[in-house]
């Protein structure tokens, strides 16, 4: 091995122990030790120079995988994978720019560190060829992003999902789906010679990515699935990655939009259909023990019951104006998160009191309309025994969380 390989290794390595030496934990117990504490330190200190020496001069190639895997964690972090707009930062891509091509045998260890380390993927940060190159090496998945802006990232992120290693996927997020771009011809050829199934004048629907993205977890023997974020169409509803996960999910997000429009232009529905309909989706919640924390996202009025023994927290926010859950059945819940007055306009959901707010409560909430982020908006926060809801069955510790 060359010297540029065990030196840079070497590196990591000493960086690593001077790191956790001199942590805010650890400062304390030499700081007032005297001498006898900072001969200690200076010991240590000389061990890790003595180690940088020591690496440099042996080959260290020999390290069992498990090692050199836990070395390149320590700098070589797997969230920032193939990621462009994360500038100075460690990735896999620099893994492999810094080791891949010192030497073969470290180049091995480069593949079997992205081969053991479940690593967050993007697609929408991946290009063609990195597509090809992550799913001919069978990269290990522990989080995935799909990307639903155009025929190309939706093929790209199916084949991912088909062609890795899913079995730690842990965190699925399908985001909410515009009307996918059509890929052109030249497009879908490049695609093709990438090994990327991809036909021209073919439109992907949510229910062909659910059902397609189900049957590749099904056959990558993925069992356990904790987070999910998914958009779905109210009708027709699509339930499929919701009933193979529903006895290991922790968290869910439902993004519920109506059938071919994006959600910015998402017509009004008749909101008793709409409120049935949503029943249907709903209903799932009560089979899934796990379920912690519950978002829901609606682009139409609709009004919905929620009963769960697992539930912890659940965040209506970003529900339709004027949508509220009109029964709460969770002897578990711990905070609710809702809307309910803004200065300019009024706009609600979530639940309601059984005795109205006052002004003096609601002013609390007013803003001048300059804060645009919505979580720096104010909040008032309500606990359930002090204030009841109705239809809210929770602990009286219970706190709703009001914000403008």
């Amino acid at each position: 091995m060359s010297s540029l390989g065990s030196a840079a290794l070497a590196g990591v390595l000493k960086r690593k122990l001077r790191s956790d030496i001199d942590t805010e934990e650890n400062r304390p117990q030499y700081r007032h030790c005297g001498r006898e504490g900072s001969r200690d330190v200076i010991e240590i200190a000389s061990a890790a120079d003595q180690l940088h020496a020591a690496a440099v001069e042996y080959s260290i190639e020999d390290l069992p995988p498990e090692i050199m895997c836990l070395i390149f964690s320590f700098k070589y972090q797997p969230r920032l994978l193939l990621s462009r707009t994360a500038q100075n930062q460690d990735s896999i891509r620099t893994l492999f720019q810094s080791f891949g091509l010192v030497s073969s045998s470290l180049r091995r260890m480069c593949f079997d560190y992205l081969r053991k380390t479940p690593l967050f993927i993007n697609v929408a940060h991946v290009n063609l060829e990195e597509t090809a190159w992550l799913a001919n090496h069978q990269a290990k998945i522990g989080s995935f992003r799909f990307s639903s802006e155009t025929d190309l990232g939706i093929a790209k992120s199916l084949y991912l999902l088909t062609s890795c290693n899913v079995s730690d996927l842990e965190v699925l997020n399908i985001p909410a789906m515009v009307t996918p771009k059509q890929a052109p011809v030249d497009e879908c050829d490049r695609a093709a010679a990438a090994g990327i199934p991809l036909y021209p004048g073919h439109l992907f629907d949510i229910t062909e990515i659910h059902s397609k993205t189900v049957k590749a977890l099904r056959g990558g023997r993925c069992f356990s699935i904790k987070s999910m974020e998914l958009a779905c169409y109210l009708t027709p509803w699509c339930d499929l990655l919701i009933k193979d996960y529903r006895g290991t999910l922790e968290e869910l997000t439902l993004k519920i939009t109506n059938l071919n429009f994006p959600p910015e232009q998402d017509p009004q529905m008749d909101s008793s259909m709409a409120t049935s309909q949503l029943a249907i989706a709903t209903k799932s919640i009560e089979s899934m023990p796990c379920l912690k924390k519950l978002q829901l996202r609606t682009w139409f009025r609709a009004d919905i019951n929620i009963k769960s023994a697992s539930l912890e927290e659940i965040d209506t926010y970003f529900m339709f104006d004027e949508s509220y859950v009109r029964k709460c059945d969770c002897p578990a819940l711990k905070i609710f998160k809702c809307r309910n007055f803004q200065q300019f306009y009024q706009c609600k959901n979530g639940v309601v009191p059984v005795k109205p707010f006052t002004e003096a409560e609601l002013v609390l909430l007013r803003h001048d309309g300059g804060i645009d982020r919505w979580y720096e908006r104010p909040s008032i926060d309500f606990r359930v025994g002090d204030r009841p809801f109705r239809g809210m069955k929770a602990p009286t510790e219970c706190i709703v969380s009001i914000k403008c």
